[in-house]
């Protein structure tokens, strides 16, 4: 690596859960994601890619390599929390130090805090917008609106309330 340059860490967070994966918002982190990449590589610095399996599905299809997939467990739940916990072994390992979040505007504080907190630069970065998902495919209430989204923040906060998956939900195979 030429001096001066630091390795990069793209960390994509996904935004509701869709009977059909990617959903419309998990594309659009995605195309994020393949943008901020070639701005990154263009600068020379090494990205490591690490994405949420809904994101990371539309990232395959469209022939980018991931080098962490974070999938749920058995039928825990997947939140901004577990995605962060879980890329954290990579930037342990690689010696990174900034990461780029990519995710729905209104979950960029609660990410960012998460990341800030445990002494790693954020590297705020212009992202498209990613919007809502207003569907009845669209399996997660607090997704389908900035209303509902904020509701959701505050039941988190107050009451430490998690969404789960819904009882018969089955995981499409993510790599």
């Amino acid at each position: 690596m030429e001096k001066g340059l630091t390795k990069i860490m793209i960390l994509a967070f996904s935004f509701a859960l869709g009977e059909e994966e990617p959903n419309p918002c998990n594309v659009r982190i995605a195309k994020e994601v393949e943008r901020l990449l070639h701005e990154w590589t263009i600068r020379g610095n090494p990205v490591f890619i690490v994405a949420q399996w809904e994101v990371a599905l539309q990232l395959e299809a469209d022939c980018y390599e991931v080098d962490l997939v974070v999938s749920p467990g058995n039928e825990n739940y997947l939140g901004s929390r577990e995605v962060w916990e879980a890329s954290k072994d990579i930037l342990m390992e690689e010696d990174i130090t900034n990461v780029v979040p990519v995710c729905q505007w209104l979950q960029m504080f609660k990410v960012r805090s998460l990341i800030s907190k445990d002494g790693y630069n954020v590297l705020g970065e212009e992202l498209g917008k990613v919007g809502f998902w207003n569907s009845p495919m669209n399996l997660q209430w607090w997704t389908k609106g900035p209303v509902r989204l904020c509701l959701y923040a505050a039941l988190q906060g107050i009451f430490h309330y998690e969404g789960r998956f819904p009882e018969n939900y089955r995981f499409p195979s993510a790599s």
